[in-house]
């Protein structure tokens, strides 16, 4: 939500308007400028306030200011700090940032989305202190060398696909202030600034509870939903799109959509490849919804657009390599530009359900269901072709963030999904990520949970056809990540495999993954392709680094 350039030699210099934000010399703070998004701003002396927080229901808030609005004037401490007050308090996604002097604070909301990441240091050879943050990562990759690379946290990457959601990325210096974290650039009395991000307090954990005698909990998850989603798609109005993979949870919050929408509401999907039964099912499912929900669709065929194969931008350097973006980036990237050519600027995501469902291991054991498969991608210490050094940080704990208002996983999609869709002009909106559907659903007893009861039940009582509710397949993206890893992008990996900067490194024996990734393409095993995409990613990126 904001990109911003803070020197510490700017500081005696006065902010003001530029056609993107401000500045004061070469400083500059450029909110992200969305129809979706509102801006505060307030001067009080020294300190610079900007707030960039979703409009709720289409209102603005307290403080809110045009873009284009005049100069700007003091208001004095007491109107700034009851304004940055007021957007703490904001029911939203926000960010905050408030430059006072040389320092710099910047804070988070709860929602996750569209996260600042960060790289302090200094500039001109380290003749002034400066902080760079910025939505989308991708640009401040250039500040970064390779021998930035974390090994710990490359290992697990390849090891598992798998990025933690926390203040520390694959990269030394390159920071991410997560959900509700407070980051301070600020001297230090030994010369120079630090950078120090705060995790925040643990968010409670609801309990499952008991439901009152004639109460209904369908009507009511109905009910939570449709407000929530409210507060987005009135204001959104005819650029509301939503995205329809057929699934439970597109389709819960496509039906929810459709019905409060006054005209065919857009949807976007990917036409998945693999077996031709589960291919079979997804379509029925998708043309279901569409003929059902009157739905105006766009259907992306993933076969034609499938990760790092012949034709894509992120191998001919038009497009991030960043290794936390979309790995089926190829067909989002021609989704989200069919969504904006066709008028669509806020979209709704189908992120968080399944987690709304989730059991504890108590709870599965006295519904008498198997415990949940938690099988790792790799052996205990990671694929073969990881060198024993970084085999080991395997085992090292890592610094992760206290509990969320939503599930780990779900703030991790909506914070390193959201650069993807911000490039196109796109705001994404994740209704079944609401906190107050989240506390709902974790407070239901567990068999309303089980199975997925009640999502189920409240398409039905939506009017969706139980070859939506009950299908015979789920959604599985992986087939085309196969068939991508061992055929189309085999020549790309074979280059990249041939002198890989990750053996430089030290985190991979580079004659060992041309071994492996030999045979597993001589394989007809389906297992593996994750491990050879995250090591292809990974050197893509680290390619373009110094």
């Amino acid at each position: 939500m904001l990109s911003f350039h803070v020197r510490a030699d700017d500081a005696a210099l006065n902010w003001r308007r530029t056609a993107t934000g401000f500045a004061r010399g070469s400083s500059r703070i450029d909110p992200y400028r969305h129809a979706a998004l509102d801006e505060v701003i307030a001067v009080d002396g020294d300190r610079l306030l900007v707030c960039v927080r979703e409009k709720n229901d289409g209102r603005t808030g307290p403080g809110s200011r045009p873009a284009a609005a005049a100069a700007l004037s003091s208001i004095g401490a007491e109107g700034f700090d009851r304004l940055v007050g007021q957007c703490r308090d904001w029911p939203l996604q926000w960010h905050l940032l408030i430059v006072a002097g040389t320092s710099v604070r910047i804070e988070a909301g709860l929602w996750g989305t569209a996260p600042v990441f960060l790289v302090a240091g200094a500039a001109d050879g380290a003749a002034a202190a400066q902080l760079d943050g910025d939505w989308d990562a991708d640009r401040l990759m250039p500040g970064l060398k390779r021998a930035s690379l974390d090994h710990g946290r490359a290992a697990l990457w390849i090891a598992e696909y798998d990025l933690p959601y926390a203040r520390q990325t694959l990269f030394a210096g390159l920071t991410l202030l997560t959900e509700r974290g407070v980051a301070q650039w600020a001297p230090v009395p030994q010369g120079g600034h630090r950078l120090e991000i705060a995790y925040p307090e643990p968010w409670p954990r609801p309990v499952a509870g008991t439901l009152r005698e004639g109460a209904d909990p369908i009507a009511a998850w109905k009910r939570i939903l449709r407000t929530s989603m409210r507060r987005w798609t009135r204001q959104a109005g005819d650029t509301l799109g939503v995205e329809l993979s057929g699934g439970l949870d597109s389709a819960l919050v496509a039906a929810m959509a459709a019905r409060d929408a006054d005209r065919p509401l857009p949807s976007y999907g990917l036409a998945v490849t693999g077996g031709a039964d589960a291919v079979a099912d997804q379509r029925a499912r998708r043309v279901d919804l569409v003929a059902s929900l009157g739905l105006s669709d766009i259907e992306i065929p993933m076969a034609d657009f499938l990760p790092l194969g012949p034709g894509s931008k992120r191998v001919d350097g038009t497009a991030s390599a960043l290794p936390w973006d979309e790995g089926y980036y190829e067909a989002m990237d021609r989704l989200l530009e069919c969504a904006y050519a066709n008028g669509t600027r806020v979209m709704l995501t189908g992120f968080g359900g399944d987690e709304l469902s989730m059991l504890r291991a108590v709870e599965r054991q006295a519904l008498g269901l198997e415990p949940m498969d938690d099988e790792p991608l790799s052996p205990p210490g990671g694929p073969a072709f990881l060198t024993a050094a970084a085999s080991a940080t395997l085992a090292e704990p890592g610094d992760l963030p206290p509990r969320a208002a939503m599930s780990g996983s779900s703030v991790a999609v909506a914070a390193l999904s959201a650069a993807r869709y911000l490039r196109h002009g796109i705001w994404p909106v994740h209704p079944l990520c609401t906190p107050e559907l989240v506390h709902f659903c974790a407070r239901l007893p567990a068999p309303l949970r089980a199975g997925r009861t009640t999502q189920r039940a409240l398409l039905t009582r939506l009017g969706v056809s139980s070859v939506v509710t009950d299908p015979a397949y789920g959604d599985d993206l992986s087939p085309a990540l196969v068939r991508s890893m061992r055929f189309a992008a085999r020549p790309l990996l074979d280059r990249l495999f041939a002198a890989p900067l990750l053996a430089e490194l030290g985190v991979v024996d580079g004659d060992c993954l041309r071994r492996d990734y030999a045979e597993w393409c001589g394989s007809e095993a389906s297992e593996g392709s994750e491990r050879f995409y995250a090591t292809a990613i990974l050197e893509l990126c680290l390619a373009r680094m110094v």
